[in-house]
């Protein structure tokens, strides 16, 4: 593995290891605190090498970044509140599909297992 390839795997096992940190110092898991995960990712240095930006991980975080953006601040505190029409207008709102909304929840409930798995342990 040459140099580059080394810090690109350096950084993503550094990025890793403080959302686990993130993810067991939280009393609560929530889309709020999954939202600071995703931002430290997206102002990685990692995006300014050519090519990282457009990698399929990258976009799927800011598409998800974009739907966490236009939910209300109770919503980001409980993501249970996200049903039928609030899932509708934050589809409608950040320009996605409602099945789009749906797989950033599924994700995020994904996140949630890990979080609650990693307390117990």
């Amino acid at each position: 593995m040459d140099f580059a390839h080394q810090k690109v795997s350096d950084n993503k096992e550094k990025t890793f290891a403080k959302t686990l940190d993130a993810m067991t110092a939280a009393k609560k898991w929530t889309l709020k605190s999954w939202r600071a995960t995703l931002d430290e990712s997206l102002n990685s240095w990692l995006l300014k090498i050519p090519g990282m930006k457009d990698s399929n991980e990258v976009v799927a975080i800011k598409q998800y970044k974009e739907m966490l953006d236009v939910m209300t601040p109770d919503e980001l505190e409980n993501y249970e509140l996200i049903k039928g029409p609030n899932r509708a207008r934050i589809a409608r709102a950040s320009g996605k599909s409602e099945e789009e909304v749906a797989k950033c929840l599924f994700f995020f409930k994904n996140t949630l297992v890990v979080q609650k798995w990693l307390i117990m342990r």
